[in-house]
């Protein structure tokens, strides 16, 4: 499958583009007027000329209606020096109200017309949706990335930050091919699920991740999962007493205890 390259407006630059035209990679860059004047400057031009194809359309529910206008001029060189030559596309969104809450312009070297303005938009966009909810997830889902930070003399808050990252990789690659984990983010936020494997692990020792997975998904797997014993300053247990976790009750394994003297 072909990848195509979504980018902010930092990279709408001849140093970027190029490379991606020389390796044959499609994009669709954000292309801001602050940074693009000459591009700009001849996307007003032609539109004076009548050289631009308009259109709208809309989407959604008759009560959250939004409702789409957007603009398509081609070509336009990318810099004052007129090398790189690409479509400009500019987009409008409105509420029920009429309002506009969202504009954006992008520069891409597809194809493009009224029966896929839509897409190449999407894809525009979605570069906000790729950068934005690691972000959020890493912030307000149970890593707490922010409070990782200020740790230490030298590297230990990046240290924590790479080992933040590799555990968030780590989950997307379950959550993408481990039904135990599916079927634990089913019935978990991400943050409760965290505090629950926590819980957890305080109480018995597992040989893998699928007993905890088990257990926390509604399976009863006391057979792979040993019991601990209090750390300091918890309260003992009563042998063979359940533990009640994510509303399972988990009975610890007895353990073989061999007399020393």
């Amino acid at each position: 499958m072909k990848a195509i390259v979504s980018a902010d407006d930092l990279y709408a630059h001849e140093p970027f583009v190029q490379p991606l035209k020389e390796n044959r990679l499609p994009f669709v860059l954000v292309a801001k007027p602050d940074s693009h004047r000459e591009l700009f400057q001849w996307v007003e031009m032609l539109e004076t000329r009548g050289a631009s194809e308009h259109g709208d359309g809309h989407e959604g529910p008759a009560c959250r209606r939004r409702s789409f206008e957007y603009r398509i001029v081609r070509p336009v060189p990318l810099t004052a020096q007129c090398t790189t030559w690409v479509t400009f596309v500019e987009v409008w969104e409105r509420n029920k109200a009429g309002r506009v809450v969202y504009h954006n312009s992008f520069v891409t070297d597809l194809e493009v017309d009224r029966d896929n303005v839509s897409v190449v938009v999407a894809i525009g966009r979605s570069k906000w949706k790729i950068e934005n909810e690691p972000f959020n997830v890493h912030k307000n889902h149970g890593y707490e990335l922010e409070h990782n930070y200020g740790h230490g003399q030298q590297s230990l808050s990046m240290v924590f930050y790479l080992l933040n990252r590799l555990a968030f990789v780590a989950h997307a690659i379950l959550e993408m091919g481990d039904r135990l984990y599916q079927q634990c983010r089913a019935q978990e936020s991400r943050r409760e699920l965290w505090n629950a494997l926590r819980t957890l692990m305080n109480r018995v020792l597992a040989h893998s991740f699928g007993g905890p997975a088990a257990v926390l998904s509604g399976r009863r797997c006391a057979q792979s999962i040993s019991r601990l014993g209090p750390g300091r300053g918890q309260h003992q247990r009563p042998s063979g007493e359940p533990v009640h976790i994510g509303g399972v009750s988990l009975t610890p394994a007895k353990e073989e205890r061999e007399d020393r003297h």
